[in-house]
């Protein structure tokens, strides 16, 4: 573990000053710097914008040093999603994954495509076809356009509509996951007392498949189903950040 910390210290030392400078984050980094992550962590929480990149970046680390791994998972997740391209995220994420032994599935190639952009680019990608779809199917139906060129246009507009939504939406469900917050046992019905079939590891992304009262029954990385008290997930995507 102590490699762990060292190297997230090493990358937390040379952020840019000028991200942590915007975010009104130099009081928390001193906290950091200065041993008291806890403090850190609030401080965090504070700051007015609190949910960028940065911030959840930092406090990934500072839960990682706490010895936390399902709060400094659901950090850098969040991270992530905002800034997918991130190669200290990324990296941090890959290297707390790896020392505390949790499963990093390969990305499938429909996860590979869709991660070169992030849900906002791909809805971006999406309305601009429909906006462009929009004015060719304006001119079309006023007679003036309805050329070779034309066509090839309107056919390429609903493309870029079909391929941004999709990509949009899969990127969705990529990030629509909870991690396992505290080591838990999966159960095998929505009942304290039921038997286990295995253990949950903090830090474990599970996807949450149906719930009933206070237990949740989800599907692992691995592959694994069962139910666990829904109190120990947290949603990687923040409620009120969730589509109604």
């Amino acid at each position: 573990m102590n490699r762990i910390f060292f190297s997230i210290m090493l990358i937390f030392f040379f952020l840019p000053p000028a991200q942590a400078a915007e975010t009104g984050m130099d009081s928390c980094n001193i906290f950091y710097h200065e041993g008291q992550f806890e403090a850190a962590i609030d401080c965090y929480r504070n700051v007015t914008d609190h949910h960028s990149a940065a911030v959840y970046y930092n406090m990934a680390n500072s839960y990682a040093q706490l010895g936390q791994t399902g709060y400094s998972v659901l950090y850098y997740q969040r991270a992530l999603c905002l800034s997918p391209h991130d190669s200290d995220i990324s990296g941090n994420l890959s290297l707390i994954r790896k020392e505390t032994g949790l499963f990093s599935p390969e990305p499938t190639l429909s996860q590979f495509v869709t991660g070169l952009l992030t849900t906002g680019q791909w809805s971006v990608l999406a309305l601009s076809g429909l906006v462009l779809y929009v004015i060719f199917l304006f001119f079309l139906l006023r007679g003036k356009g309805h050329g070779p060129v034309e066509m090839v246009i309107t056919i390429c507009s609903l493309l870029i509509i079909i391929l941004g939504s999709a990509g949009a939406w899969i990127q969705y469900l990529g990030q629509d996951r909870s991690v396992v917050i505290e080591d838990s046992g999966l159960l095998l019905s929505p009942f304290a007392t039921a038997s286990t079939s295995g253990t949950l590891k903090q830090g474990r992304l599970v996807r949450v498949d149906k719930q009933h009262e206070q237990f949740s029954y989800i599907t692992d990385e691995t592959g694994r189903k069962g139910w666990i008290a829904t109190e120990k997930i947290v949603p990687v995507i923040p409620e009120k950040a969730r589509p109604q």
